[in-house]
């Protein structure tokens, strides 16, 4: 299953966190079936090929 379908529409994602040159290399990286498209599980990886990561966050009220 594809989620996302191309490389452009992953940069546009991503482009919001770093620029397009190192968003297109993390994409080649994922890629590892090399369709030009990433399934499901490559981009479950993304964590691995970028600095991205998550945020603990502490704030105490649930929804406001």
């Amino acid at each position: 299953m594809y989620i996302f379908s191309s490389v452009t529409v992953f940069i546009k994602i991503l482009s919001f966190f770093s620029d397009k040159r190192d968003v297109y290399l993390a994409f080649k990286a994922l890629n590892v079936s090399e369709t030009g498209f990433l399934c499901e599980e490559e981009f479950m990886e993304v964590y691995s090929v970028t600095r991205l990561h998550w945020k603990v966050s502490y704030n105490t009220a649930i929804f406001g």
